[in-house]
């Protein structure tokens, strides 16, 4: 087997959200209300905890964040996965608290939620 087909198999069995939900170069779109977004989700094993930053498109250098402990029982879940998986839907309640609770698009500084039982939190 070669080095690149045993990376790609490592990163199928480890993270199978991130093959799924995560397309070429990591980036994902989502237009929420007719402004476009960018978003990207990062596991930190270390923190075991995913997050999920999101961005302008028109605009990359305004972005958030969010984190989610791995594991919550508020994500959803597919077979034979114990992380949870990010989804889209989840990623528009973030952009939609964001723009209500906060001022992230026309701040300087950077906005970072979390996300614990249904909820998200400053």
């Amino acid at each position: 087997m070669s080095t690149s087909n045993a990376r790609r198999l490592k990163t199928t069995v480890m993270f199978p959200w991130k093959t799924m939900a995560i397309p070429k170069k990591g980036i994902r779109k989502i237009t929420v209300e007719n402004v476009q977004y960018y978003f990207t989700v990062e596991l930190e094993s270390y923190g075991f905890s995913i997050v999920v930053t999101i961005g302008l498109v028109e605009n990359p250098n305004k972005r958030f964040s969010f984190s989610v402990k791995q594991g919550d029982p508020n994500l959803t879940f597919i077979k034979e996965d114990k992380v949870g998986v990010v989804t889209p839907k989840l990623v528009h309640q973030a952009i939609n608290y964001a723009n209500v609770k906060t001022s992230w698009a026309s701040s300087k500084e950077y906005v970072c939620l979390s996300y614990s039982e249904g909820h998200f939190n400053i």
